[in-house]
């Protein structure tokens, strides 16, 4: 990774995502990966292959971090999933995703769905929580767009918002059976905290196709 400030950021954002997917320097012989349980590349040189690519990433982390305003969304959440499925845990590493989470934060209405959900996931795993960038998550969640999330999109991002500590302000608006109707936080008490309002979207989802989420989704 010598020529690494040629690469563009789609180019760099691709090779963390490669390495993830298939486990390359973190095989079975180097010990147990949890953070990749389903593919492991087959080698000769697993602590030389480990080494280069700890070496990578950390070159790879200090350049990303320069130029994150460069990233596009989707790009931003595969370096961050990337990193964090490996379980490249430094430094420049923790540096990078306070990055991405200030982008995520600056350019919110830029991240689809899947980014949302899956960029919180990596951030929440790798113990960056960042309030501004989980909030800034949670308000796309919301009453309004929720249905252009899907079941584990939406589990990732609550999974993500609990797993950090961010609860909802209005707990008695899920209790529909103990809490009378009256007693119960209205529609505009709710949006005025987003993570409630996020977590009452999903919840309502939910309820209204139980059958499109996978039992490990509800559990979530």
């Amino acid at each position: 990774m010598q020529r690494v400030d040629s690469y563009k950021p789609q180019e760099i954002s691709n090779s963390v995502w490669a390495f993830s997917t298939v486990g390359f320097g973190y095989d079975e012989s180097c010990g147990t990966n949890v953070h990749n349980d389903y593919v492991h590349v087959a080698t000769n040189d697993p602590v030389g292959d480990k080494e280069l690519v700890y070496e990578t990433l950390e070159v790879i982390a200090e350049n990303a971090l320069s130029r994150l305003h460069n990233f596009k969304a989707q790009e931003l959440n595969n370096l961050a999933w990337g990193f964090t499925r490996l379980g490249h845990r430094t430094e420049r590493t923790e540096k990078l995703l306070v990055g991405v989470g200030e982008e995520l934060t600056k350019r919110t209405w830029q991240f689809k769905p899947q980014d949302i959900g899956t960029t919180l996931w990596s951030l929440a795993t790798a113990e960056c929580f960042d309030k501004d960038a989980f909030m800034a998550g949670a308000s796309r969640l919301n009453l309004r767009h929720i249905r252009s999330f899907k079941p584990q999109e939406m589990s990732n991002t609550v999974w993500a918002l609990a797993t950090a500590g961010f609860a909802p302000k209005h707990i008695r608006a899920f209790d529909t059976t103990l809490v009378p109707a009256s007693q119960r936080p209205t529609t505009k008490m709710v949006m005025s905290d987003s993570i409630t309002e996020c977590f009452a979207a999903v919840a309502s989802e939910a309820m209204r196709r139980p059958q499109d989420f996978k039992d490990q989704e509800l559990k979530d």
